[in-house]
């Protein structure tokens, strides 16, 4: 007859007793770990004996045997409290782990691969989901420890592992992308909390909290890291070691995965002036050219909070031609590109044309498409370049306009946040800034 595997368990465990109570009484611990993600490191608390902690944390039985090699130990018996354990993590007990959909602007599906089922706001994405964003389509994801996972047009990423034990506070997640662009903002992990890693076929990224970027390009084989804020440790495939990687800073990784040294990402292009062009519909926003390359990434779009944006386009020259501006401000975030293709700081700027050259205003929309209702918070930079005023900060229901259009705006700079609630009671909270200029139309 076939026993249970709790009675096989018990067996097991009574059977260790029994070795230990003939054992004398010693210990050693050393840590080993030659696995990318560190195994969990347990310090003994008063009550705890290591059969039960097994017991309680590991997935088999088979586990035991695996702690006491590894950690050395002479005697299970008795080990002193504060003695650090070393719990090897691929042995441990998971339970799953989720995201939740909560950005997503497509005229067409955004499928999981393999399935036959289209994402909506608020829908659940398990360990294992293979998600691809059409082109000219962005979608976003909040995992279970709030951080943010945006989805670029073009982007195949998948959900490599997304799991939780009972040891730690965050859950464990590990993000492969296939191609495209995501970028990523990390609420900060305390040491010994779970890894979080972001891998390409050519790199790995880890974080312990950090606003970053990872970019993997299918057709050549290289990948990208950016630092926005924060701290990322990053490497090729064949690379030894990592390279560390900190604020406005970034690495390119070779195909065949040689991280190259840590280099300063570009600034931001910034405004200098227009031209008038032949055309009386176009008008030439030109800025400061920050590479020597010369390359410019520029992605447009109706609204300030970039919902719906228009394709990105490289540019050879930081200028842009605008069409047919209007009293409704076009924006625009541009950043530029290092010679080894490293994408830098992104600048938002919002353009309208001048109707009164005595009233230097703006309309400027927001996009709140599928949104019921929101806290919106948007306040303009004063002169001395510290005051903030607060030009609305309420809450507002968009059940039957989704859009919000502020008018009459004075130029000048902006900051923005807006906090909703999504289907399955799932917090979403969003910002950013821009640049309000107006040009003149004569």
């Amino acid at each position: 007859m076939k026993l249970p595997k709790r009675v096989h368990l018990l067996n097991f465990l009574c059977c260790l007793a029994m070795l230990a109570l003939a054992s004398p009484i010693s210990f050693a611990v050393e840590v080993k770990s030659g696995s990318e993600k560190a195994d969990v490191t347990y310090e003994m608390k008063q009550g705890d004996t290591l059969l039960a902690l097994v017991a309680k944390y590991f997935s088999s039985e088979s586990a035991l045997a695996e702690v006491i090699r590894i950690n050395q130990i002479k005697n299970t018996y008795k080990i002193p409290v504060g003695q650090k354990l070393v719990f090897p993590r691929d042995l441990l007990l998971f339970k799953p782990s989720q995201a939740h959909v909560t950005t997503i602007e497509c005229p067409e599906p955004v499928l999981i691969a393999g399935e036959n089922k289209s994402l909506r706001l608020g829908d659940a994405i398990a360990q294992g989901a293979l998600i691809k964003v059409p082109r000219g389509c962005e979608a976003g994801m909040t995992l279970e420890d709030a951080s943010v996972v945006s989805l670029l047009p073009g982007t195949l990423v998948r959900i490599k592992t997304m799991r939780k034990t009972a040891l730690e506070k965050s859950p464990e997640v590990e993000l492969e992308l296939l191609g495209g662009r995501i970028e990523l903002d990390v609420p900060k992990r305390q040491a010994g909390d779970a890894p979080y890693q972001v891998r390409t076929p050519s790199s790995l990224a880890g974080v312990r909290g950090t606003k970053f970027n990872v970019a993997y390009n299918a057709d050549q084989h290289n990948s990208q890291v950016e630092v926005n804020h924060g701290n990322v440790a990053a490497r090729g495939n064949a690379d030894n070691s990592n390279q560390f990687v900190r604020d406005n800073m970034g690495v390119a990784i070779s195909p065949l995965g040689i991280a190259s040294n840590v280099e300063l990402l570009p600034a931001a292009p910034l405004y200098v002036g227009f031209e008038a062009q032949n055309a009386p519909s176009v008008t030439k926003l030109k800025f400061t050219a920050t590479t020597q390359d010369g390359k410019y990434l520029v992605t447009k779009s109706a609204n300030a909070n970039f919902v719906m944006r228009s394709g990105d386009d490289l540019l050879a020259q930081p200028e842009i031609d605008a069409q047919r501006l209007s009293a409704n401000a076009t924006f625009y975030q541009l950043e530029a590109l290092s010679k080894s293709g490293l994408v830098g700081m992104a600048k938002q700027y919002g353009f309208c044309a001048l109707a009164d050259e005595q009233k230097q205003k703006c309309n400027v929309n927001f996009n709140m498409r599928g949104i019921q209702s929101i806290n919106m918070r948007l306040q303009r930079l004063g002169q001395d370049g510290k005051t903030l005023t607060d030009v609305i900060n309420a809450p507002l229901n968009t059940s039957k306009n989704d859009q919000l259009l502020f008018r009459d705006l004075p130029v000048g700079h902006y900051q923005w946040d807006v906090s909703y609630v999504i289907e399955g009671g799932i917090d979403v909270h969003k910002t950013g800034d821009f640049e309000l200029l107006a040009i003149s139309s004569q």
